[in-house]
């Protein structure tokens, strides 16, 4: 999922370099040029995207990318094998209003821009459609270098770091935001702000596994209550199930297997044919916190705090 601005033409091109025109299609809507014509017949003009993936199949694309909500192929490809970047949402916004700028002719203000419907949570909107966590990967735009390091060896490529199409010498460039309009983007753009906390917490996660030579954990907690605690969990790299320690307060509790089915997931094409759930009774009482985390590394699939309700109290500190 290409979101504009976020170093997405950088990387498409990097993997042209290295996987081929051939194997490197896009879907940039009907009339774009960079759409592969079998993707604007089969995804436009007949609409028939179970045979478009048949075809990418039969002529071993490796890639498919564009100006695509998640939820278009998503079910196809499988979670494990959809990815994406995401950027601080002033600079992206600042930067897709200079590219409407300077390449479309645009006229208004940067205040009219930032206040246009399709521009508001604009990151929040390509990604909606399921949990973060469950993406194959997401990376950071400000993170460039460190995000194709993992995205390559998570997918076994060798994609070269490159800066096309931007405004400035390099995505390091800071735009100067006027705090009036900065007030007002994180008002309208509460949904991308979160995002890009959430995003940047399981980037750091991740990337302090990568740099150890271990692999992470997709996973979450869909429920924690004073009686249980109920989520899901898959290997990004395999097959066997996850391992995972309930601590409550920083005190070890219980182990469990993420191996029930999750029926919920099988439309995204989850691993272990959604056989990826994990449940485990707890003693635990209204305000206790409790940590779900993978028994090989140590990665915390979440803290939360207990509530009364079924409803979950992340926390989001470390």
């Amino acid at each position: 999922m290409h979101i504009p601005k976020t170093a997405g033409t950088s990387f498409r091109l990097g993997a042209k370099a290295h996987l081929g025109d051939a194997q490197v299609w896009h879907d940039y809507g009907e009339t774009q040029r960079e759409t592969a014509p079998m993707v604007a017949r089969w995804a436009y003009e007949r609409r028939d995207l179970w045979r478009l993936w048949q075809i990418l199949s039969a002529q071993d694309v490796k890639l498919l990318g564009g100006h695509v909500k998640l939820e278009k192929y998503a079910h196809l490809a499988g979670m494990r094998h959809c990815f994406s970047f995401v950027r601080d949402p002033l600079q992206r916004l600042a930067s897709e209003y200079h590219h409407f700028v300077r390449h479309h002719g645009y006229q208004d203000s940067f205040s009219a821009f930032y206040r246009r419907h399709d521009m508001i949570n604009r990151q929040s909107r390509f990604l909606e459609a399921t949990r973060l966590e469950a993406l194959g990967f997401i990376g950071l735009t400000e993170r460039y270098a460190d995000s194709l390091a993992i995205l390559n060896d998570l997918y076994g490529w060798q994609i070269p770091g490159m800066a096309e199409n931007l405004g400035h010498a390099s995505v390091d460039h800071v735009y100067e935001i006027d705090p009036a309009d900065e007030s007002a983007l994180r008002t309208l753009n509460a949904d991308d702000f979160k995002l890009y906390r959430d995003c940047e917490r399981l980037f750091a996660s991740r990337l302090a596994l990568f740099r150890q030579g271990q692999s992470f954990v997709h996973g979450a907690i869909q429920q924690c209550v004073a009686d249980k605690v109920v989520g899901w969990a898959w290997w990004s790299t395999d097959d066997s199930p996850v391992e995972i320690e309930v601590w409550i307060n920083d005190r070890k509790v219980g182990r469990t297997l993420a191996n029930a089915l999750r029926p919920g997931m099988l439309r995204w094409g989850a691993p272990r044919g959604a056989y990826v759930g994990f449940h485990l009774p707890l003693e635990a009482v209204h305000g206790d916190i409790v940590d779900c985390r993978v028994t090989l590394t140590q990665q915390s699939l979440g803290r939360h705090r207990v509530h009364r309700t079924a409803a979950l109290q992340p926390v989001l500190e470390p």
